[in-house]
């Protein structure tokens, strides 16, 4: 793959766990061999509720969007950080970036909420957040700003 004519390799970071940051080893490893740049436009902790399944109302999609998450999301925030610079990737974004700046507050009425209304509270949020000039710890930690 990167004896093709590549100018960087783009990794996808999500979701984590041994085998993906033994793949991310590898495929920092073998970028570095070809002399071509990592980047990671895609990186996100998705939470995975497995493995008895999600509960009613709850998707993956759905809990990403809980400002509970927020100290986790911050932590793998951090610690993506370190790798990209260690790796020298040359660009990495976090997939939901929206919640650099806000997040949901978990109410009983939006756990049972579908997907659209969740997401437009925590894009509320993050607007509000925004026009404050305010971000959340994930984003203080994705800036480097502790």
């Amino acid at each position: 793959m990167l004896k093709l004519p590549i100018d960087y390799l783009d990794l996808h970071i999500y979701p984590i766990g041994p085998t993906e940051v033994s793949n991310l080893i590898t495929d920092t490893a073998l970028a570095k061999a070809a002399h071509k740049p990592v980047m990671a436009d895609e990186v996100w902790l998705y939470k995975d509720i497995s493995p008895t399944g999600a509960p009613a109302g709850t998707s993956v999609s759905d809990l990403n969007n809980f400002s509970f998450f927020a100290p986790l999301d911050a932590r793998f925030a951090a610690i993506t950080q370190q790798w990209a610079t260690k790796a020298g990737a040359v660009y990495d974004s976090a997939f939901w970036s929206w919640l650099l700046f806000g997040y949901a507050t978990w109410t009983p009425a939006l756990d049972v909420a579908g997907y659209d209304q969740l997401s437009l509270t925590a894009d509320t949020d993050a607007i509000e957040a925004m026009t404050a000039g305010k971000i959340t710890s994930f984003g203080r930690a994705w800036t480097g700003r502790h």
